[in-house]
């Protein structure tokens, strides 16, 4: 099945592994889900043999790093944690990995250069009011 998500890089990061079919990335990635009325926490297992995340972005993929994750995902099982009870492991074998870019650097000055010119170019965005109210939402005709 293949599944994709967003999530946040737990523990020590992305970690490379050598084993006997060649070196793979591994790290564990906490995804957030709201269910039964409260906000809970998925750990997914993320696991990869593509030469350039194993050797390129493996150092880069720190602990709390936020990322998207797509791949094929494995049959899950079952682990045993300190507290004695059953926890689900999923496994996703990566064929994307990037970093969700969520804003600007402290240095940017929102300065692009211009092709033909080479000159900068300042970029402003402007707040500007709706051309009309939005409506109201009518719950009454929902489906569910």
């Amino acid at each position: 099945m293949n599944s994709h998500f967003i999530g946040r890089i737990g523990k020590d990061g992305a970690k490379v592994i050598e084993g006997k079919n060649g070196k793979f990335l591994s790290m564990d990635v906490a995804t957030d889900y709201y269910s039964r009325g409260e906000n809970r926490t998925l750990w997914i297992r993320v696991r990869s043999n593509i030469p350039r995340y194993v050797e390129k972005l493996a150092p880069h993929l720190t602990k709390g790093s936020l990322i998207t994750v797509e791949g094929q995902q494995l049959e899950p099982s079952t682990w045993i944690g300190k507290d004695g009870e059953a926890h689900a492991q999923i496994v996703i074998v990566a064929n994307f990995i990037d970093f969700v870019r969520t804003g600007k650097k402290k240095d940017d000055t929102n300065s692009y250069q211009t092709a033909a010119q080479g000159q900068p170019v300042t970029v402003e965005a402007q707040q500007q009011d709706a051309p009309f109210p939005a409506p109201a939402d009518n719950t009454d005709d929902l489906p569910f």
